[in-house]
């Protein structure tokens, strides 16, 4: 039974191999390279598109990856509110993880350094709590968010947590996060 299996099977590959079109091979570089990739993405992050404005925000609202010094891996929600012209109030929740508890939550306050079509850069400092290591923790950070429709963007995120506490953290590398929300 196991040679006539193989004998069959070396068959079925001959058959394919004979009926089946000739393949072309290019030995020659891909289309698309590695440097041109990075060029096209730099250029979707650098170019700006006049057919969205932050004009008429009133608020946003995002979800996405924290590196976070003390939690590590962490999940951040973040719910923001125009307050007035450049000034934006909102929460910042940290998360272990999809699922689980809060780990950290902070009342935060920005600023927009800088404002134009599809691109906002915002200064911010957060206060808060951290139950990870049961201390205060003050946040400043910087915020990039460009849009990508009229309601969606996504952004990149650096901060420098602050723990504030009876016991010291050694821990004082930066926090960073990569998210993607709506705006209203």
């Amino acid at each position: 039974m196991k040679k006539l299996f193989t004998l069959f099977a070396t068959a079925f590959a001959v058959f394919l191999a004979v009926a089946s079109p000739a393949q072309t091979s290019t030995n020659g570089s891909p289309s698309v390279n590695p440097a041109q990739f990075f060029q096209t993405a730099a250029d979707y992050a650098t170019v700006q598109n006049t057919n969205l404005s932050w004009v008429g925000v009133h608020g946003t609202a995002d979800t996405g990856y924290r590196q976070d010094p003390q939690a590590g891996i962490s999940s951040q929600l973040s719910l923001r509110y125009n307050v007035a012209t450049r000034v934006e109030a909102g929460t910042d929740l940290t998360f272990s993880g999809v699922g689980q508890p809060v780990n950290q939550a902070q009342v935060v306050v920005g600023y927009d350094l800088y404002q134009t079509n599809d691109v906002r850069v915002v200064a911010g400092l957060g206060c808060g709590y951290n139950w990870v290591n049961s201390h205060g923790v003050v946040e400043p950070g910087v915020r990039v968010l460009k849009k990508m429709t009229a309601a969606t963007y996504a952004g990149l995120g650096v901060s420098l947590p602050e723990y504030i506490g009876r016991k010291a953290v050694a821990n004082r590398s930066p926090s960073f996060q990569v998210f993607t929300g709506f705006s209203f």
